[in-house]
């Protein structure tokens, strides 16, 4: 029963999401918000395993945040392109979004006055490379990039509960 339902969930989300998306292209036409409904959407089909469209629409909001000139959201679209290059199992390509990615947010986190959101972002991304680490077995290198996600992340943060998980392991 549970599966169901948050399938039904996962195709009202979607939908809902592409409606959106069709909305802000053809009414808005606000690059900002056509980027953020992209991320928002790929991210639903990384989630169900259609990561070729999911590549496909963040790559999309990449070229977006690219012309913006979107520093942070730069960021957030290397390293969702990342994990979907690590769920793929291209672990050379996701090592080099994850590098990207983590550069960007570095640069962006040494340049704002409020780090906090930055220096999440940076956590997410350690957290992200760690993954990539141990599914390449090596797990020395992962703790290491979970303990450096540690230092970025919010005590609070689901995130932060999720890295203290994995190094118990």
């Amino acid at each position: 029963v549970r599966f169901i339902r948050n399938k039904k969930t996962s195709i009202k989300q979607r939908k809902f999401l592409q409606k959106s998306l069709k909305l802000k292209e053809e009414k808005v036409k606000d690059p900002f918000e056509i980027s953020k409904s992209l991320n928002n959407l790929g991210k639903v089909y990384k989630t169900k395993g259609n990561l070729k469209k999911a590549k496909e629409l963040f790559e999309r909001s990449l070229k977006i945040k690219n012309e913006l000139r979107d520093n942070q959201g730069l960021g957030v679209c290397y390293n969702e392109i990342g994990e979907v290059y690590r769920l793929m199992g291209n672990f050379e390509e996701a090592f080099e979004q994850f590098q990207k990615s983590l550069d960007i947010k570095k640069k962006v986190s040494a340049s704002n006055f409020s780090k906090s959101s930055d220096n999440h972002g940076e956590g997410l991304t350690l957290m992200n490379l760690g993954l990539l680490y141990k599914d390449k077995g090596e797990k020395e290198k992962a703790i290491i990039s979970w303990k450096n996600a540690l230092e970025k992340l919010n005590n609070y943060s689901p995130e932060f509960k999720q890295v203290e998980e994995w190094l118990r392991t």
